[in-house]
């Protein structure tokens, strides 16, 4: 989804500021994103999209941004026929994304 990588790079400036990233790995990470950034699929925030997130929201009790997301990966693993993986670094995101049928994909992983 389009608005992923702005929430990408919130999320590296966050754990930077926060010190979970030293300035090297910031760095390393920002440059990997964006190089790996137009190799993504990606997805358009639709009214079907929406829709289908709202009752997510309602459904798993997520924020709108996360149910966004999480109907943005259900409607492509749907699409493509199989199971997705999924990132993120939210715990109930992450337990509603494999309630979904997502392969949720842990810190480092790849």
């Amino acid at each position: 989804m389009r608005i992923a990588y702005a929430e990408a790079r919130a999320a590296f400036a966050r754990k930077h500021r926060e010190r979970g990233l030293s300035r090297a790995d910031y760095r390393s990470v920002l440059a990997d994103l964006d190089q790996d950034w137009y190799d993504y699929f990606i997805v358009d925030v639709s009214q079907s999209l929406v829709r289908a997130a709202g009752i997510l929201a309602e459904n798993h009790a997520l924020r709108g941004a996360d149910a966004i997301h999480l109907a943005a990966a259900v409607t492509l693993s749907k699409q493509v026929g199989e199971s997705i993986r999924f990132l993120c670094f939210d715990g109930r995101l992450a337990t509603a994304a494999r309630k979904e049928n997502l392969q949720v994909v842990k810190d480092g992983e790849r």
